[in-house]
């Protein structure tokens, strides 16, 4: 289970997992399909299929002799509630490894900030933005110790750290060989970029002076 957390690269992630989605199975894994496999396939920022875990009229193949993948931020805050966590053990046992991306701290709060201005609609500037800024450092060490209390297997890996070679360093976790997977075309790929200083100036004017809207 990949839970994110946001602004770790889970686009870039999912996009390679919706492309691969048969060379991961030919590797024992299943991606199940969703419909945001239509963006993600494209490169375009996606939600991943991570609501099919949490749907509970979703069912495994138990018969399969086979790993299944799942990927979504939202997952994370979900498994940050022991009652999530007991529910999700309860369900499909506690074979289950969970991977998470973490972020140095600066750099995530910068990258927050231009989502915030970027996609969010937001006018405060970046000290500003200090006030509703909410990191996920919590939430990473509740679940970390909720994984260790029902003896589930939990990585952790920094995506300051891995950043450009994200992809590699996400199927190392799960055992496989890098050189089965035409790694190098998809992480040349930038999902949801950030944006220049300029860019993020005039889009804060735009957010301040029109009104939001669908077509915008």
């Amino acid at each position: 289970i990949h839970i994110g957390y946001g602004k770790t690269g889970s686009s870039a992630l999912q996009s390679f997992f919706a492309k691969h989605k048969d060379q991961l199975k030919e590797n024992n894994i299943i991606y199940p399909d969703h419909q945001s496999f239509l963006l993600a396939k494209k490169g375009w920022v996606s939600s991943g299929n991570g609501s099919m875990l949490i749907d509970k009229t979703f069912e495994i193949d138990s018969k399969k002799s086979c790993h299944y993948l799942f990927s979504s931020e939202h997952l994370g805050g979900v498994l940050k509630s022991e009652e999530n966590f007991i529910e999700l053990i309860t369900r499909f046992g506690n074979d289950i490894a969970i991977i998470c991306y973490c972020r140095d701290l600066f750099e995530h709060y910068i990258s927050t900030w231009g989502q915030y201005i970027k996609r969010g609609g937001g006018t405060k500037n970046i000290n500003e933005y200090s006030s509703i800024y909410g990191g996920f450092y919590k939430d990473v060490l509740n679940c970390l110790q909720l994984a260790e209390k029902f003896k589930i297997k939990f990585y952790v890996r920094n995506y300051s750290r891995h950043k450009s070679s994200l992809v590699n360093s996400f199927l190392e976790v799960l055992n496989l060989d890098v050189s089965e997977f035409d790694v190098s075309s998809d992480e040349r790929q930038v999902v949801n970029r950030s944006l220049t200083i300029s860019e993020y100036t005039l889009q804060t004017l735009f957010n301040k002076y029109f009104e939001r809207s669908e077509e915008r």
